[in-house]
């Protein structure tokens, strides 16, 4: 599951970043970065709150990663977790045995067997983007005016 914060470029935009002073170039990329660590930070402060995904092992909180990078076109802030469970705690959905068994699992000292589960939406990467655009913005300016004025 992968959430991207990207900020689109054209080839004429592409073509003034490449021309554009180091610094300008250095405070984006420093921008870009910090935004990817900062959400990354507050996703994984996020967990246990209402609405989002409880901590039992830490796991998925640990899996989660920001990162910057320029691709065709723009640049991108990627805030991701590899885990195969991450989109279903994220976005909800069920959860069906497979080959018409059962799901086990534990429910106060007694074990529960269920053909499906509804787990409703818990998102924690989502949030962590919506939450912090005002954020996010003020990073990328402040970033860029910081290199201007150590010129």
């Amino acid at each position: 599951m992968a959430l991207d914060i990207s900020i689109r470029t054209t080839r004429e935009t592409d073509k003034l970043l490449k021309e554009m002073p180091g610094m300008v170039r250095k405070g984006l990329v420093n921008a870009m970065n910090k935004v990817a660590k900062d959400t990354e930070e507050y996703a994984k402060k996020s967990f246990g709150k209402s609405g989002r995904p409880n901590t039992i092992t830490g796991r998925l909180r640990d899996s989660i990663k920001g990162s910057a990078s320029k691709r065709v076109n723009s640049l991108v802030v990627t805030l991701s977790s590899d885990l195969i469970y991450s989109r279903i705690q994220e976005e909800g959905g069920t959860i069906r045995a497979k080959g018409g068994g059962y799901l086990t699992f534990p429910i106060g000292g007694d074990w529960v067997k269920v053909k499906s589960v509804r787990l409703p939406a818990r998102p924690y990467l989502r949030p962590a983007i919506q939450d912090n655009l005002t954020k996010i913005e003020k990073t990328l300016t402040d970033s860029i005016w910081k290199e201007f004025e150590r010129s």
